[in-house]
C-alpha cells in the first residue's frame, strides 16, 4: 500500500510577533533616551531652544535606525547567540538587543555634542 506523503507545513516564523513586539519597545525606549539626552539642560548652554530640538529629534531619529538594525541582525540570526536565544523562545531578548544597539547611538551623539563650533 501507498503511503500518502506528508501535508505540507507552512514554515514558522524565525521571529514571532512578540519578539518583534519586544524589540519594538526597545526602538522606543533609545529613542525617548537620545531625545531626553538631546534635551538636557547641559546640551544646550548657550544655544536656543530650536538647536536642542533638532539636536534631540536628531539623537532619536539616530536611536530608532541602529535600534532597528540591531533587531535585524537579531532576527536574521546574525549576532552571536541570536539564534540560541530564539530557539529558546526568549523573546523579550529581542526587546534589549534593539535597546541597545539604539543607545550605542549615544555614543556618537555625545562625541558630536563635545566637540567645539568653528566660527568663521
Amino acid at each position: 500500500s501507498a503511503t500518502p506523503p506528508p501535508a505540507a507545513q507552512p514554515p514558522r516564523p524565525r521571529v514571532p510577533l512578540p519578539a518583534f513586539l519586544f524589540g519594538l519597545l526597545g526602538v522606543a525606549g533609545s529613542a525617548a533616551a537620545a531625545f531626553a539626552w538631546g534635551q538636557r539642560p547641559a546640551a544646550g548652554i548657550g544655544r536656543a531652544h530650536h538647536e536642542r530640538l533638532s539636536r534631540a529629534v536628531g539623537g532619536a531619529l539616530w536611536a530608532v535606525t541602529t535600534g532597528w538594525i540591531a533587531y535585524l541582525l537579531y532576527s536574521l540570526g546574525w549576532l552571536p547567540g541570536a539564534t540560541e536565544l530564539q530557539a529558546a523562545g526568549m523573546s523579550w531578548a529581542a526587546g534589549i538587543i534593539s535597546l541597545i544597539g539604539g543607545l550605542l547611538s549615544l555614543t556618537w551623539s555625545g562625541r558630536q555634542q563635545r566637540r567645539p563650533e568653528r566660527h568663521q
